[in-house]
């Protein structure tokens, strides 16, 4: 049951039979959206169950608040700068003639995938979520909220991307690590294991962060180090250069590490 619709919890009316949800609940879920967006510009008009998102003249109007002034639409195809976008057949997302997704990826309504970004298996591109350029979202993984994931970045494995992160270069999440709220994973870094980088902490040239790791806050992580184990980097703390951070080693305030091993129960306080 898809929770905050109504319908007396009748969930035929959401679901298909092979499982999906159905054309009604994902109208209905767009329409809602669309109801926002346009009281944000004073519209007069107003999409109820009558007027679904399903007509063209609001599929273009949907094409439009996502992507900008659309060009033409035709068959539902919307070309915007030369470049045709079509609506994904799992999620109606818009998806670009030059990308790639598979018909098992699902990609929501709201979300867009472009340039040459690759969406493949079972991945999911949710909310406003944005993949662009070479970026590939692979296996189980999941970017939401409107997160962007570019460069030649990938995220696979069942790792998340979410809030307002960003992850781009070559960088790589895996596993089932997260990257969350205003975070960003950049350059050569890579993310994985059960890792967390949230907050508005930053991983970027060669650094890695591992296993139970968590890099929060303000922190930096740069460099060739490495965070792992159960480790923390959080506060305004950098570690950098060839330092190695793991075990239940702390590293927090304005701490600054360059070089050297940490760990166990050490703790490091700027």
């Amino acid at each position: 049951m898809v929770c905050g619709l109504g319908h007396g919890g009748d969930s035929s009316y959401y679901f298909n039979k092979e499982g999906k949800m159905s054309d009604k609940a994902l109208t209905l879920d767009m329409a809602s959206e669309l109801n926002k967006q346009l009281a944000r510009k004073n519209a007069t008009i107003e999409l109820t169950q009558k007027n679904l998102i399903t007509n063209q003249a609001n599929l273009d109007r949907l094409a439009e608040l996502i992507l900008g002034k659309s060009e033409v639409t035709v068959d539902g195809v919307i070309t915007v700068y030369g470049v045709k976008y079509y609506h994904h057949s799992n999620g109606g997302g818009l998806v670009a003639e030059t990308a790639k997704v598979a018909e098992t990826a699902y990609v929501g309504p709201f979300a867009l995938v472009k340039d040459e970004a690759q969406v493949l298996d079972k991945a999911r591109i949710e909310d406003r979520a944005v993949i662009s350029e070479k970026a590939i979202i692979k296996e189980k993984a999941q970017v939401s909220g409107s997160a962007q994931v570019s460069g030649s970045a990938r995220v696979y494995g069942s790792a998340q991307v979410s809030g307002s992160a960003l992850v781009y270069g070559s960088a790589l999440v895996s596993g089932s690590a997260r990257v969350f709220d205003s975070a960003e994973v950049c350059g050569l870094a890579w993310v994985y294991g059960s890792a967390r980088v949230s907050g508005s902490a930053r991983v970027f040239d060669s650094a890695r962060v591992s296993d139970l790791a968590r890099v929060y806050g303000l922190a930096r992580v740069y460099g060739s180090a490495e965070v792992s184990g159960s480790a923390q980097v959080f506060g305004s703390a950098q570690v950098s250069g060839s330092a190695l951070v793991y075990g239940s080693a702390r590293v927090s305030g304005s701490a600054r590490i360059t070089e050297g091993c940490y760990y166990s129960e050490e703790k490091f306080k700027g």
